[in-house]
């Protein structure tokens, strides 16, 4: 995978939302899919969110 980016203090607190997000539905069991329109960023939040926390997960893809 392509190396993570820096974010500014605005995007980490979107970071830490969607964390929390995430990690409601890691502990439920729960499968999170990132969907919209093409060119929105789908791929770079997916990339980011697994250089960040990948390790806590089993599978990430």
């Amino acid at each position: 995978m392509p190396r993570a980016t820096s974010a500014s203090p605005a995007a980490t607190r979107s970071w830490r939302r969607l964390h929390a997000l995430f990690e409601r539905g890691r502990r439920s069991g729960a499968r999170v899919a990132l969907r919209g329109l093409s060119g929105v960023g789908k791929s770079q939040i997916a990339n980011e969110y697994s250089h960040r926390v990948g390790n806590y997960y089993d599978i990430v893809w």
